[in-house]
């Protein structure tokens, strides 16, 4: 992907969309809030399309996936690949009230990522649901997101049926270890609705970062019987596994249709 990235650039004869503002009411920050929304080139109100839901990592926001041209990737990936129209959201996690986390401790900030949970169930889904036309069958819905985003994608697909696709990229799992006293925001599946949904989890190989995390939760699929697929990509934690990462996860759906 980084060094040929056929899919992330536009191609000659075909019309691409930009992905619009949205604007949402909260009700975890009581305030507006912004993401983006990237609809079918031909976007029919009178029919139901899958949902895709991207979380960015620290420091990110609703800009994240569209600057690493997620959005080209997915309409490529339409256009030569006969991945299926869908409407995807780009969502913005830094949940406190003024949007910014870098002033922040880490603990601090991350405690704020996670109200992402809270927001996408309660505010921005329903949100999206009253202004587009989005199908209602959870294996229509997908979930994913990189690093802090890919933590609180499993949280979100272990709380609720929502979402029956869940890809975590380089997850971070932020157990109380190495001074971060943080809660172990995955818990155990045993306790959730994870049985019947399809995880997808990646990571670097060299990935300094998030490793240790991401194979922390893995144990923890393991130890509750959770089947899932699980893949190591050449790099660190960095934007080329995440691409790459997304252009798996997007390439599974079709396999699986």
């Amino acid at each position: 992907m980084d060094s040929a990235p056929f899919f992330l650039n536009e191609k000659a004869g075909y019309e691409y969309k930009e992905p619009e503002k949205f604007l949402y009411v909260s009700h975890t920050t009581n305030s507006s809030r912004n993401a983006k929304v990237l609809l079918p080139k031909n976007y029919d109100p009178n029919k139901k399309y899958p949902l895709l839901v991207l979380l960015h990592g620290y420091l990110g926001n609703e800009n994240s996936w569209i600057d690493k041209r997620a959005h080209i990737m997915i309409q490529n990936m339409q256009f030569f690949q006969g991945l299926e129209d869908m409407i995807v959201v780009f969502a913005d996690s830094n949940l406190n009230e003024d949007n910014r986390v870098s002033n922040l401790p880490y603990d601090e900030a991350v405690s704020f990522y996670d109200k992402s949970k809270e927001d996408v169930l309660y505010s921005l889904v329903p949100a999206i649901e009253s202004s587009y036309s989005v199908d209602d069958n959870s294996y229509k819905r997908y979930i994913g997101g990189l690093s802090l985003g890919g933590r609180n994608a499993l949280a979100i697909g272990n709380e609720s049926n929502m979402f029956h696709r869940i890809g975590a990229f380089s997850p971070e799992e932020v157990n109380a270890d190495g001074g971060k006293n943080l809660p172990q925001v995955v818990g155990s599946f045993l306790d959730g609705v994870i049985y019947d949904k399809y995880i997808e989890i990646s990571t670097g190989s060299e990935d300094k970062d998030t490793l240790k995390g991401t194979e922390s939760i893995l144990e923890n699929l393991k130890e509750s019987q959770i089947e899932f697929n699980y893949y190591e990509l050449p790099g660190g934690h960095e934007a080329k596994v995440w691409k790459n990462s997304l252009y798996n996860f997007l390439n599974s759906i079709n396999l699986d249709r």
